[in-house]
């Protein structure tokens, strides 16, 4: 697995003028990883940050939250010129970038305001944002599950 073969942040594989940093991005699964190219400044982001698709979380969405944490510093920190997800399209403006951090953040806050406080999911707006919903519900309810599986794991 990736947690096995790169074991922290920051970790280096230098090829020439090329420098690949790696970056663990768990949430999505257990052993995402991010890997950022430079010097050309490109963001490999896996399984986040897509602009077609809501965060599917199969691993933690706490982790998945963390993981958003980190993309955000890594875009801020001005290193990142082109982000490419695994789903979607690449983005190279830093607002679009940020615009999907938001979303992200915003369907989790959603979910965790569903599962938590029993506030109904804003279903409609999310199926206007994301074409695909035939696609996508199974992932949208499978992620309901998995968070109320979180709550009731966390509690005393």
């Amino acid at each position: 697995s990736i947690a096995e073969a790169i074991g922290q942040d920051g970790q280096v594989l230098q090829a020439g003028d090329t420098k690949l940093t790696f970056f663990l991005a768990p949430g999505h699964n257990p052993d995402g990883l991010f890997t950022l190219i430079e010097p050309a400044g490109i963001l490999l982001a896996g399984d986040y940050l897509s602009n077609v698709e809501f965060p599917f979380v199969y691993h933690s969405f706490r982790a998945y939250e963390q993981t958003l944490d980190k993309a955000e510093a890594l875009i801020r920190s001005g290193r990142v010129r082109l982000l490419v997800p695994g789903h979607g399209d690449p983005a190279a403006r830093p607002s679009e970038m940020l615009r999907r951090l938001a979303d992200s953040r915003a369907y989790l806050r959603e979910a965790r305001a569903t599962v938590q406080e029993g506030k109904p999911f804003p279903e409609e707006a999310l199926w206007q944002r994301y074409a695909f919903r035939r696609n996508q519900a199974s992932y949208h309810r499978a992620n309901l599950e998995l968070l109320r599986l979180e709550v009731e794991n966390e509690r005393p």
